[in-house]
């Protein structure tokens, strides 16, 4: 069985720039919107898929920023070959239902600069708020 190896770039509150973790084709709930959970740093913490590309694109992309955030965990890796750690998977929240449409983002990116907040703040301000419990 061939398993295609992906990355999905994530914004998380409270870090300044986009992460990317690689995950498999094979796993469900992973596209643009995806509330997923990551770990950034020795936390767990949610975060939200921006997009979803193949690695070598998102190798190239990490390239062109002059210094990516490298973030890895024990359970995480940013992409596999950049860093020590094992890849493994990302873990959708809320199954397969995206937090957001992929037509929202454009207007949250807008509001992000607009306001001079993080994406990741703009898209949790934006989102309903779920009861913990």
């Amino acid at each position: 069985m061939n398993t295609e190896e992906r990355a999905a770039l994530v914004v998380v509150n409270g870090v300044p720039k986009t992460l990317a973790y690689s995950f498999s084709s094979e796993q469900s709930g992973i596209t643009v919107g995806a509330e997923v959970l990551v770990e950034v740093g020795r936390r767990q913490t949610r975060g939200y898929v921006i997009e979803e590309l193949s690695l070598r694109d998102a190798v190239e992309k990490l390239k062109l920023d002059q210094q990516p955030q490298l973030a890895t965990s024990p359970q995480l890796s940013l992409l596999p070959g950049l860093t020590s750690a094992p890849a493994s998977k990302l873990k959708p929240v809320l199954g397969a239902q995206p937090a957001f449409q992929p037509d929202q983002l454009s207007l949250f990116r807008w509001m992000a600069r607009y306001y001079g907040v993080s994406l990741a703040e703009v898209i949790e301000n934006a989102l309903p708020k779920r009861s913990s419990g």
